[in-house]
């Protein structure tokens, strides 16, 4: 898998499927037994329809910037403590190296939607 294969399947996946989940759940739910979602459906509904879609957008960014990190921190960009260790990311069939450049790509996809 290329680097850009890579991170187009983990944004197809984490982002685009989960949100579109998030939301399918948000309107679906009537009622849940997590003391979290509980409370989340209580507000979600409370809402208006553009504040809810404001909510939804919100989730996104969040999202969207916990992968930034993510891919910031497998590109050597971003460490995790003071340690400043960096990650190598291979495939497992051929051994090529696919991290350095995640996060730019990411970001570029993003920036064409």
């Amino acid at each position: 898998m290329k680097a850009k294969e890579f991170v187009t399947a983990i944004r197809e996946r984490v982002i685009e499927n989960d949100h579109s989940i998030y939301r399918n759940l948000l309107n679906a739910t009537v009622d849940s037994k997590d003391s979290i979602w509980k409370e989340i459906l209580s507000l979600y509904s409370s809402l208006s329809t553009e504040q809810q879609e404001s909510l939804l957008k919100f989730l996104r960014m969040i999202q969207v910037n916990t992968v930034s990190h993510l891919f910031g921190i497998l590109d050597g960009s971003t460490f995790l403590d003071e340690n400043r260790e960096s990650f190598i990311l291979k495939t497992e069939l051929d051994e090529r190296v696919i991290n350095g450049d995640l996060l730019d790509l990411f970001l570029e996809l993003e920036e064409a939607t």
